[in-house]
């Protein structure tokens, strides 16, 4: 049997709902052809039952198959973001590894977008970041509009630009909008531009940084306010446009990210590993990560019935498995498992044994860079007597 090191190598080789505004209103204000009306926010503050570093969405967009988006941020839900596309390639070559590709305008529109199932709801004078590089795709015309992200809600919270700056609105009630210096439009035409927005509700400030340099900070009255209840990545709302620009390596944070944190994702796309999909009676997750291209001691781990006999899978792809689209349902093979997915394109199979409910399977990533910004999927399966386990699927992502 090869060593894991060699097969790792080889592997690899503001609240539209309240305002009653309709999509034509929104963009007739986008435009500035109509007055942003005056509105009140709603609702109790959230309380604090999100990640310990408040990172809710971190999307790498590597899958390069598939209509499910990996969030590798550290928390329970939303684990999976789904594809929405009407374009013959939603994805494309990245900034690192892969990325979401853009829509477009003419002649025919058509769009790419994620819808998270990011859906805190009320946030009240909240911090908040979003981070991500954008490069304009499909050589698309400078546009009138082109929204990037938002509540998917006429007149909600979202991001959007034309031909030059990029402008954040409905972030608070009847609070102006946050718009870049730069032309990011023209500097994402020739090349890869990361943006990131800091607003910090405990220095009331609003930050752009254009590749990791900050603009002049914008005095704000106060932190983040709105009612999200759900948050889509490359379009705001399907009837409007969507984004032009191809995007890679998103996030989104309910803190102020540092200038240093977002000078580093500039830099570099960090190894992370996270869940994704579902399992059942077993649970796959990893020991000693991250997975930093170099580290001897990463390892996988399965839990599940103790003292029974299992295998992990790995493999390159989560969309294709010899030809079969995946998920898979399990059922066909195993009736116990009906219901099951299998999400995994499992080129290679190793056995574990569940001492005392738990069976590791180490996995040192060689120091070969090779595998920077590639990616292994893993899925397990535990055979306790007659009655199958399958656990929930598993993506790892190298980086240096």
């Amino acid at each position: 049997m090869r060593t894991l090191p060699l097969a790792i190598s080889s592997l690899l080789a503001c609240g539209a709902a309240a305002q009653g505004l309709t999509p034509a209103q929104q963009v007739a204000i986008d435009l500035g052809l109509a007055p942003a009306p005056a509105s009140v926010g709603t609702g109790a503050p959230r309380s604090g039952a999100g990640p310990t570093a408040n990172e809710e969405l971190i999307y790498k967009l590597d899958d390069a198959g598939g209509l499910r988006t990996v969030n590798f941020a550290p928390v329970t839900t939303p684990r999976d973001g789904l594809l929405v596309s009407t374009t013959p390639t939603p994805w494309v070559a990245g900034k690192f590894g892969g990325a979401l590709a853009a829509g477009t305008i003419t002649p025919v529109a058509t769009q790419n977008r994620v819808e998270t199932g990011w859906a805190p709801g009320q946030l009240t004078d909240s911090s908040l970041t979003w981070a991500a590089f954008l490069r304009v795709g499909n050589n698309n015309p400078p546009p009138s509009l082109s929204y990037v992200l938002g509540i998917p809600t006429a007149g909600q919270f979202r991001v959007f630009g034309g031909a030059t700056t990029l402008i954040t609105s409905s972030w608070r009630a009847s609070a102006p909008v946050l718009r870049t210096v730069a032309s990011v439009y023209g500097l994402a035409s020739t090349n890869w531009v990361h943006v990131a927005l800091v607003i910090d509700a405990s220095a009331l400030t609003a930050t752009y940084y254009i590749d990791g340099i900050p603009e002049a900070p914008i005095t704000i009255p106060g932190g983040f306010t709105a009612n999200v209840t759900a948050l889509n990545v490359g379009q705001q709302l399907p009837t409007l446009a969507a984004s032009v620009y191809e995007i890679d390596d998103f996030r989104l944070l309910t803190r102020a990210a540092s200038a240093a944190e977002i000078l580093a994702w500039v830099q570099n796309s960090e190894a992370a590993d996270a869940t994704y999909g579902a399992g059942c009676g077993a649970t796959l997750g990893s020991q000693n990560g991250p997975p930093v291209i170099g580290n001897p001691n990463y390892a996988l781990a399965v839990t599940g019935t103790p003292n029974t006999a299992g295998a992990i899978a790995l493999g390159g792809l989560r969309h294709d498995l010899g030809g079969v689209p995946l998920p898979f349902d399990l059922g066909v093979l195993f009736p116990p498992l009906v219901g099951c997915n299998w999400e995994t394109s499992a080129e290679l199979f190793f056995p574990v044994t569940l001492v005392g409910g738990t069976g590791a399977l180490p996995l040192p990533i060689p120091n070969n860079l090779a595998l920077r910004y590639r990616s292994l999927y893993a899925q397990a399966l535990v055979v306790p007597g007659l009655t199958p386990q399958s656990s929930n699927p598993f993506a790892i992502s190298f980086a240096p």
